[in-house]
Formats: structure tokens, sequence, C-alpha cells
């Protein structure tokens, strides 16, 4: 007996969001995941089916399926957006901005953070400063000094979770 592929979800796209995705996709500095979902939307739109979209992007048919049914799901919210509140049409950068909620992870279960608001924000000032300053015989700090001066100061964070906490900081400082 010969499988049959599932039929994939018809999704639809007004012209304006469509060209502020094509847009979007050449920028030289926009992050893989919305890259990669980005193009799953316009490729659906182009009634190709999962299977074929998944091979072209290198990816698995269940994530281009999930993409096209949550865009599916908020697509008719996300014209109603674009009309705005007050009847005028909303910013292109407003919804590009709503384009990338939709296309964003949901939040996830797990266990809430270990490490406080300000005693991330007493890292990021203690990466900032000069070992020196701690009498420390370099000059420059390695995620695994940081995290032994860390602990030190009564925060205890892996020198992983110093890296990822500080990358997360730079990348919002930059936006």
């Amino acid at each position: 007996m010969k499988c049959m592929a599932r039929i994939a979800e018809q999704i639809e796209i007004f012209s304006r969001a469509k060209l502020l995705i094509e847009k979007e996709l050449k920028r030289r500095h926009l992050e893989s995941h919305y890259y990669m979902r980005m193009r799953i939307i316009i490729k659906s739109y182009g009634n190709q089916e999962n299977n074929q979209i998944a091979k072209a992007l290198g990816c698995g048919e269940h994530t281009v399926s999930r993409w096209r049914q949550r865009w599916k799901q908020r697509y008719q919210k996300l014209k109603e957006y674009e009309k705005g509140p007050d009847g005028s049409p909303v910013t292109d950068k407003e919804l590009m901005e709503k384009i990338k909620e939709i296309l964003t992870d949901w939040a996830r279960v797990g266990a809430p953070s270990r490490i406080t608001e300000m005693e991330v924000n007493r890292l990021v000032a203690l990466a900032c400063e000069s070992p020196e300053k701690y009498g420390l015989p370099f000059t420059h700090w390695t995620h695994q000094e940081l995290s032994k001066q860390a602990h030190k100061m009564k925060i205890k964070v892996s020198p992983a979770h110093v890296g990822r906490l500080l990358k997360k900081r730079l990348i919002s400082a930059q936006e």
C-alpha cells in the first residue's frame, strides 16, 4: 500500500506582509530561526507541499507544518492589526514586529531562573571592570574567571551560563 502525503495547510498572506518578509529575508543580521520560518511562510504561500519545502530548506516536515499552522491560526489577527486601531495602517516596523511575534517560539515550561535580574546586572558590571581591580594577574576576563569571581560575590553561576547571559545582554543592547 502506498503512503499518501498529508495535505498541507493552505495559507494566505497580504501583499504588504509578503513584501516586508521578503525585505527582511535580505537583511544581513536576521536571526536564523526567523530566516527559516519566514522562508517557510513564503514557500507555503506558493502552495508547495510540506515535504518539498522541508527538502528545499533542510528541515523536517513537522517544522514546516508547525509554522504553516501557526501562521494560519494568527493570520486574521495580523490582517486586523495591520489596519491599525484608529483605521490608519500601522508602520512597517510595527507590522514586522507583529510578524516576528507570530514566528516566535511559545514560552517553554521549565525551572525558574535561579539568578535574579539584579545579580545579572552585577555580573555585567563585573565584566566591564578590569580583573586587575580585583588583584587578578590578567587583563581580560574569561567566562571561567567571571564565574569564579561571581561565586565570591555570592552569585552562583556556571562559566557557560555567564557566556549566555552576557551574549543575551550584548544582543539586546545592540537592538
